[in-house]
């Protein structure tokens, strides 16, 4: 056994260990830790975007859903903002899905609920 067993993950692209980070996102999701979720789900979702080659990566959709998801649910005003800043992204990528509209959607709920100011992106004729 090498010194270095701890240290083997430093050479790993997050490619490759993808669906660790999605299960202890899924984790982290289901304990109620919704600020930490989202962190692991944005890793999740950077790796996923840059293991294709094509900018739409249709894996990022369901991963950009648990993370919005997960930073709604924050009590902290960051966080939700990030979960705005997110669907709004996604919303503007060509072949997102429906649920991706409804996430903006809803994040602008809570968002309202809590008196947050909502600032919108140029989303380009998208019906918003």
């Amino acid at each position: 056994m090498k010194e270095d067993d701890d240290d083997e993950r430093e050479d790993a692209r997050p490619q490759d260990y993808l669906n660790e980070l999605l299960a202890v996102g899924d984790a982290r999701y289901e304990l109620g830790q919704y600020d930490k979720a989202g962190s692991i789900y944005y890793r999740a979702y950077h790796a996923a975007m840059h293991s294709s080659n094509c900018i739409s990566n249709p894996a990022i959709f369901p991963i950009a859903h648990k993370m919005t998801l997960a930073w709604s649910k924050t009590d902290d005003e960051s966080g939700i903002k990030f979960a705005h800043g997110m669907a709004q992204q996604s919303c503007m990528m060509p072949g997102h899905p429906p649920y991706i509209r409804q996430d903006l959607k809803e994040v602008e709920k809570i968002m309202a609920k809590k008196g947050m100011q909502i600032q919108r992106f140029d989303m380009g004729g998208l019906g918003f």
